[in-house]
Formats: C-alpha cells, sequence, structure tokens
C-alpha cells in the first residue's frame, strides 16, 4: 500500500529537527495518551472479568441456576411430580428442595442480626462446592439435627463461634393468652462459612427447617443447577413455557438483576471514560499532524513540483501518523498485558510493604481477585485504537495533499 518513497517521507517527517520540538512535544503526547488508554482499558477489562467471574461464583456456588416457586406463595411438596419430571431432563445435574424465610439470630449478648434461613439437606449441602470451599470452622458431617450454619460475618457481628448457642427466631409466632409471641428456639452453632461475599443467610437441615418455618413436608422453592451454567436463560425460558402460569421460574442472573445491572453499567462506563481518553490522544494526533503539514510546506509543495502526486502525499502523512498510534497501541498493550499478568503478584508486594498504614484488608482483597484477560476484548480495544489513530490522520494528509505548491512556495 505504501511504496518505499512514502516510507521515506514519512520517517523523514517524524524526525524532529530545530524549531519543531513543540510540533514533536504534542505527538509524544498523542503517543502517550494512546498508550495509557490501551494499556487502562485492558487493566480495568481483566479486573472487571475477574471480578465478575468472582462474584458469579459467589452467587452461583450457593444460589442455583434456576429457580422455581409458586405463584401464589405456597409450597412445593417434596413428593410433588415436577420433582419426577425434572429429575428427568438431562440439561439438569441437581435438584435441591429448600424451605426457607426471613428470622432473627440473637447471639447470648443481645445482638441481633436478620438474615434468610435456608432449610437444605445434608447431601444438597455437601454437593455445593462454594459451601465445601468456605467452611472455615466445623465439619459438614455436624450438619443435622437442630444445629445450625452460619456465615463468618453473622458471627462476627453476633460475637458467638462454634459451639456457641444462640436464638433463632422466627415473625411465624404463635397466638397466646398474652397476644402474639414470637417462635424462638435456641440452637447450638455447628459450623462457619466464610463466603468472600456477605450472603446474608444461615442453613439448617431441610427437616428441621420445616418444622420451624411451618413447611412441613415441602418447601417454598426448588432450585436446579445445571450441567451447563450458561444454559441457565434457555433451560428458564423452556421450564416456562412447560410449567404455565401457576410457577414462577427465574434464573440467576434474574434473581441478581440488581448486582448484574449494576456491573454491566459500570463496565460500559468504565470503558466509555478510557475510550474518550484515547479519542482525546487521537485529537492531539489531528493537531500535530496539521502542525507537521504547515511546518512541511514549502518541502510538501517541493515534492508536488518533482512529481509526487497528491495521492502519495496523503498516503505519506497518513503513515506518518498510523506510526505514531501503532507505537502507542503496541507499547499499551505490552504494559496493559504485563500488568493484568503481574497483577496479583504486584498486590502481594505492596500489601507487605503498606503494613503499618491501615490498607492491607483491601489489598488482601485485591490479591485474591482474579485476573482474566479476554482475547477478543484485546484484539478489539488495539483494533478501535489503531482505527482512531488512522481516521485522526486523514484530514491533515487531505490538508498536505490539496496545498497549492505555488502559494507555499510563495508564502515560505
Amino acid at each position: 500500500m505504501f511504496n518505499r518513497f512514502e516510507r521515506l517521507i514519512a520517517g523523514r517527517y517524524l524526525r524532529a529537527k530545530q524549531g519543531q520540538r513543540f510540533a514533536s512535544l504534542v505527538s509524544g503526547f498523542s503517543v502517550l495518551g494512546i498508550f495509557l488508554g490501551v494499556a487502562a482499558l485492558i487493566i480495568v477489562s481483566s479486573l472487571m472479568n475477574g471480578f465478575r467471574d468472582d462474584l458469579e461464583s459467589q452467587l452461583v456456588g450457593l444460589d442455583a441456576h434456576v429457580e422455581i416457586t409458586r405463584r401464589d406463595g405456597g409450597l412445593i411438596a417434596s413428593d410433588d411430580p415436577l420433582l419426577s419430571a425434572l429429575r428427568q431432563d438431562p440439561q439438569i445435574a441437581m435438584i435441591s428442595l429448600v424451605a426457607r424465610d426471613q428470622v432473627v439470630l440473637m447471639g447470648p449478648d443481645g445482638r441481633a442480626e436478620a438474615l434468610t434461613l435456608r432449610g437444605l439437606a445434608a447431601d444438597d449441602m455437601a454437593a455445593r462446592p462454594l459451601i465445601l470451599q468456605s467452611l472455615a470452622a466445623g465439619e459438614l458431617a455436624d450438619f443435622d439435627g437442630w444445629k445450625i450454619f452460619i456465615t463468618r460475618q453473622a458471627s462476627q457481628r453476633l460475637r458467638i463461634g462454634l459451639g456457641g448457642e444462640l436464638d433463632l427466631i422466627s415473625p411465624l409466632g404463635n397466638t397466646s393468652p398474652l397476644g402474639w409471641v414470637p417462635r424462638i428456639k435456641r440452637l447450638p452453632v455447628g459450623g462457619v462459612l466464610d463466603f468472600r461475599r456477605d450472603q446474608g443467610t444461615a442453613f439448617l437441615p431441610l427437616d428441621k427447617a420445616q418444622i420451624f418455618l411451618r413447611q412441613k413436608g415441602g418447601g417454598q422453592a426448588v432450585e436446579l443447577f445445571l450441567a451447563e451454567a450458561g444454559q441457565a436463560r434457555a433451560v428458564q425460558r423452556q421450564l416456562m413455557a412447560a410449567l404455565g402460569s401457576d410457577f414462577i421460574v427465574e434464573d440467576w442472573m434474574a434473581l441478581n438483576e440488581t448486582l448484574v445491572t449494576a456491573l454491566d453499567v459500570e463496565r460500559i462506563v468504565v470503558v466509555l471514560i478510557l475510550t474518550l481518553i484515547m479519542i482525546v490522544a487521537a485529537f492531539s494526533i489531528v493537531s500535530s499532524q496539521v502542525m507537521l503539514v504547515r511546518s512541511k510546506g514549502a518541502g510538501i509543495a517541493i515534492l508536488r513540483t518533482m512529481g509526487a502526486s497528491r495521492a502519495s502525499v496523503a498516503r505519506a502523512f497518513i503513515l506518518a501518523g498510523f506510526r505514531l498510534g501503532l507505537v502507542g497501541v503496541g507499547t499499551g498493550l505490552a504494559l496493559g498485558l504485563l500488568m493484568a499478568w503481574g497483577f496479583t503478584d504486584t498486590i502481594w508486594w505492596l500489601e507487605q510493604r503498606l503494613q503499618g498504614l491501615g490498607v492491607r484488608a483491601e489489598l488482601a482483597y485485591l490479591a485474591e481477585m482474579p485476573v482474566r484477560i479476554q482475547t477478543w476484548q484485546v484484539l478489539g480495544y488495539a483494533g478501535f485504537s489503531l482505527l482512531l489513530t488512522l481516521l485522526a490522520t486523514l484530514y491533515p494528509a487531505w490538508r498536505a495533499a490539496s496545498l497549492d505548491p505555488v502559494e507555499a512556495l510563495r508564502n515560505d
């Protein structure tokens, strides 16, 4: 596309001479802006990808891929034909009947915590990898009888540990001669779960939760874990069509709609802001190339009088500006990928150096956050940056090609 003559002219015009230092400085800032924009896009996108994956693993690891409840709020019986039909579906790997409701936990010193009590069968509890990974105290073998499993956050707020006793209070109280009385049962803590994200949940064996929540013989919901998590939306639509209007079928994204939407909006806003940085840098390339055209007016006129065509002059300036963008994009890609790959090690190093400044907890969370680099994103950012650079060279190249040699020599 570019011949030897055009490459030679582009290279000579990029080398600043005496009196052209300011144009060179503007070009340098243009390269720096593209460099920082591309590097920041790669680093931030990789971190957000990792954060989203981590959050999804926390949400889906505890909540189901798909959840079924009755529209009228009634119970789904443990012998409901629906459960038998779902077990025949090859897309569904595990089915859990869940008894749940809002309760209050009260610690020994009167501290209270409102949360959701979930009743799960012991086998279903043990089959959830997130629960196995998050068990900080106790054994899953102790998940039987009237033993409750709570989160680390609830344990800290209630100031109670493994083996301690707390009061489980249900708003579904009893009527007595003295009026309404809440249902209260004292339970020992059989296990503590350390979820990275506070789930606001406590666990009780299914049969005991059914008794306490007055959901004996059934549960509020059926939770489905799929063989392929990516099929959650498709399975949800299939079940909605099959079950009709008597049931509500929601996938994990609908169950956590507010959080998922917030993450999507945050991703769009961050990418938009960083893209604007690159657009500003591209405008800097326009200004630097226009200044180059003005300073090289006499040289362009001489080239034209020696036989250089308008198209050849235009391509030389397009190549000169594109080389600036190529340098910025290339160095930005290298820095962005290096920092993304070494992010965890860098955070651990900072954590060791800043132990006395009160930021260790925040850095520890960042150090545990996975970083996921998506090839299509990296290539997309690089391609978009190069396209911006190419577009930024068109106007200066047109100005150079349309320069009148006679007028340029007369005014020099």
